[in-house]
């Protein structure tokens, strides 16, 4: 039963794997952007536990958007992310932590209203997190979505209020809200994601930035006799960075901050680890075209 359930979700994540590769997605009116990202946490002593850790991250996404015939946009993405832990606290962790989604995400003009400032946005993404890929990892399944009202003046300031549902996780439902705010050519306020960030433009090509990052993931750990066990990875982190534009297609950025408020636990709540904050050094390579 459990090796038919998981070749059931591999065929739903291959059904929507074709229709991002679709020969439609790939219209006239499209832009792609992917980006890697690596990240090194400095060893942390842990809280009232002897032991320290270190962690190490890696991510590449994909994502494309295009328009349909009657200008509706779509964005389809992709999302790999590897974390390396380092311990050796008494608690078991993995030694890595696999993140891997699709998503899928639509907008379209607000019902009930004629203006042509108003959005709504629906995303989807089939995602699975685990310590490892196998079978055994097939019930770490999720699919969670976004829902989302957007008010869009111009380009120099946009509005963002919705949902973000989470079936399977231990929070279900967290509110979205956000804005991007442009008051002049130097400055851009983004808070529209779960990496706010403000930059002031240094010069036409480099730009200086203080960021901030949310992370609130689960894992199903499979090995090392914990099988089946949800694994809680929390964390809030603040820095400062360059960001540069090599050309009109690519930009670099490397950044320094801190790792703090974080917490690794089960989800039965047996076997917890909250480190001290730590230092981070983040670098990161984007191309759009």
């Amino acid at each position: 039963m459990k090796k038919i359930l998981f070749v059931l979700k591999t065929l739903m994540l291959g059904c929507v794997a074709a229709v991002l590769i679709s020969p439609r997605a790939f219209s006239e009116e499209s832009s792609t952007k992917t980006v890697l990202e690596s990240r090194y946490i400095s060893e942390s002593d842990v809280d009232a536990q002897s032991g320290q850790l270190t962690i190490g991250e890696t991510k590449f996404s994909f994502e494309h958007e295009f328009k349909l015939d009657n200008g509706m946009p779509i964005t389809v993405s992709f999302l790999d992310k590897h974390t390396d832990i380092n311990s050796d606290v008494a608690v078991y962790l993995p030694s890595k932590l696999e993140g891997r989604s699709l998503g899928l995400g639509v907008k379209f003009p607000a019902p009930f209203t004629e203006s042509e400032n108003y959005f709504v946005g629906l995303d989807i993404s089939p995602s699975m997190y685990t310590d490892g890929w196998s079978e055994n990892s097939s019930s770490a399944f999720r699919i969670p979505g976004r829902a989302y009202l957007v008010y869009k003046r111009d380009d120099n300031f946009i509005v963002i209020a919705g949902l973000s549902i989470r079936p399977g996780f231990d929070t279900t439902v967290l509110p979205l809200i956000g804005f991007i705010y442009r008051p002049n050519d130097q400055w851009e306020l983004n808070f529209s994601s779960d990496n706010p960030n403000i930059k002031y433009k240094f010069s036409d090509k480099t730009k200086v930035l203080i960021e901030a990052d949310i992370v609130n993931d689960e894992y199903e750990v499979t090995h090392n006799g914990e099988k089946g066990r949800v694994l809680f990875y929390r964390e809030l982190s603040a820095g400062i960075g360059l960001e540069h534009n090599f050309t009109d297609s690519i930009t670099g950025l490397i950044s320094v901050g801190s790792v703090f408020s974080r917490m690794i636990k089960y989800e039965d709540d047996n076997g917890k680890i909250k480190p001290d904050a730590g230092m981070y050094v983040k670098a990161r390579l984007s191309v759009h075209f």
